[in-house]
């Protein structure tokens, strides 16, 4: 399990993808590659930030080959929950009217990683 801070990584990223995805990767330990001077400025910027994010199985996720809009997509809709909730009550998922102002449900419905329903979105990973 990966817990993390989407804001903090989204701001030091300024929102880029592929950045995001490194800096989760280098997160969790599963980089290839030693972090750059740059990606190591980045994460130090996210020591000390709380983790109420999280994504249980993250090296499957992030060594797929799903697209990396449908990666990110999942990144940032995964921030959405609450890791208190998820340690209470085993549920993983995410209830659609939490997002339903900020994103579009039919669009999501296309992301091959997440499982839409009436009201609940599942995550795969």
């Amino acid at each position: 399990m990966l817990r993390y801070n989407y804001e903090a990584i989204y701001r030091v990223s300024k929102g880029k993808c592929n950045i995001i995805i490194i800096l989760l990767k280098h997160l969790c330990g599963i980089s290839k590659k030693s972090p750059t001077a740059r990606e190591l400025t980045m994460l130090g910027k996210l020591k000390g930030k709380p983790t109420n994010s999280y994504i249980i199985n993250p090296e499957e996720l992030l060594n797929s080959n799903y697209a990396i809009t449908d990666i990110c997509v999942y990144i940032s809709l995964a921030s959405k929950r609450n890791y208190a909730d998820y340690i209470i009550s085993n549920n993983s998922s995410l209830p659609t009217f939490i997002i339903d102002d900020i994103f579009n449900i039919e669009k999501l419905k296309r992301n091959k990683l997440l499982d839409i329903d009436d009201s609940m979105i599942h995550f795969k990973y």
